[in-house]
């Protein structure tokens, strides 16, 4: 390298300094390539430079630590997208490295919910907690109003996840009293979601709905076609759930559950959202079975209601199968065996159990009755 003597005009002794090599063309050129793909969602492609991309980021991450986290962000966020929890989390820890050694905390806080997350996609709710509380504490020290509102949100999921339903609960309160003051219409609508999951896994179904409408109210005016299918979702199933628990009004709520779940299905189909399309025609299908069942019980249930709740349930067991929603499968065969047998098609409904057995044995769940 190129040797400086420095210091003589001030009166220093001279001291020498090497020139440290910069970033080559070639490293510049793999970072652009990485973001390219990420630009693009070519997930697979930005792993399979994942090799080179390393050795790129060993060799610049002292001289040009911003191109190594660039790499390494998006190796994670590939590995993310593809589901490889674990590697994305290595490609994180490495992004929390080079932050913390330049004492960038809102970085490391950042990077604390993205390991946090990828935690609760593996399962692993408590380790998450403790991830999301470190960002919680880095959000208060920096003061970070919307990154404390959203990690509370994260917690409440945790804790939902645990079955902590109270405790969830608080969070997504504390976490609506945060994000309220920061005028951030989205997450709020979002955190009202997430209160209404809440209520609703209490028995709450009354309140869930309230909560519910709120969020919709947010979700129309700042345009969030998905959220807005998700709440009509949420809503339909507690208008179910409530129908069950109110035999008075229970014909007019499975009738408003149905309404909502077809404007749900209707949306997700529209905006090419295929996943939450077939969820939401599998919870439109228990809706109509519900209506039916009910029916039987005060009276006598018509043998082509019967074929249309089947046929609904066969949609649906179809859509799930075709994206891979396994649960959402199980619970439609399960259903659709009890309306063949129903209609008195004995053996077709125990072909649907036998195929049911089998994808129990295949995910090690014996019950999926949803």
């Amino acid at each position: 390298g190129v040797r400086l003597r420095t210091g003589k005009l001030l009166g220093l002794k001279p001291i020498n300094l090497t020139l440290i090599k910069g970033p080559s063309d070639e490293d510049k050129f793999t970072v652009k390539r990485l973001q390219l793909f990420r630009d693009a969602g070519e997930w697979q492609e930005l792993v399979n430079l994942e090799c080179e991309a390393r050795v790129v980021a060993s060799a610049v991450c002292k001289v040009w630590p911003e191109g190594a986290t660039s790499i390494y962000r998006n190796l994670a966020q590939a590995h993310d997208n593809l589901q490889n929890f674990q590697r994305a989390i290595d490609a994180y820890e490495q992004v929390r490295a080079i932050a913390q050694e330049a004492g960038n905390k809102a970085g490391e806080g950042g990077v604390c919910g993205q390991i946090g997350r990828c935690l609760q996609a593996k399962g692993e709710y408590q380790l998450a907690i403790t991830q999301h509380e470190q960002r919680l504490a880095i959000a208060k020290e920096v003061g970070n109003q919307v990154s404390e509102g959203l990690v509370l949100g994260d917690l409440g999921k945790c804790y939902h996840s645990l079955c902590q339903y109270e405790k969830s609960l608080a969070m997504h309160a504390q976490s609506l009293t945060v994000l309220e003051e920061t005028g951030n219409s989205a997450a709020v609508a979002a955190c009202y979601g997430d209160l209404g999951n809440c209520h609703a896994a209490l028995g709450n179904f009354e309140r869930a709905i309230e909560t519910h409408k709120e969020c919709l109210k947010i979700t129309k005016k700042v345009v969030n076609k998905n959220l807005e299918a998700q709440t009509y979702m949420k809503l339909g199933a507690c208008y179910r759930a409530l129908a069950a628990c109110d035999e008075e009004q229970s014909v007019q709520h499975l009738k408003t559950a149905i309404d909502l779940l077809t404007m749900s299905r209707d949306i997700f189909a529209a905006t090419g959202r295929l996943e939450m399309n077939a969820s939401a025609s599998l919870e439109l299908a228990l809706t109509h079975m519900a209506t039916v069942e009910r029916r039987r019980r005060v009276d006598v249930c018509d043998v082509d209601e019967l074929r249309v709740v089947a046929q609904g349930l066969k949609t649906a067991w179809e859509l799930s199968e075709k994206h891979g929603l396994v649960g959402a499968s199980m619970s439609a065969i399960l259903h659709l065996a009890r309306v063949t047998f129903m209609l008195a098609e004995e053996e077709q409904a125990l072909e649907l159990l036998r195929r049911y057995l089998q994808l129990a044995v295949e995910v090690g769940n014996v019950w999926c009755g949803g």
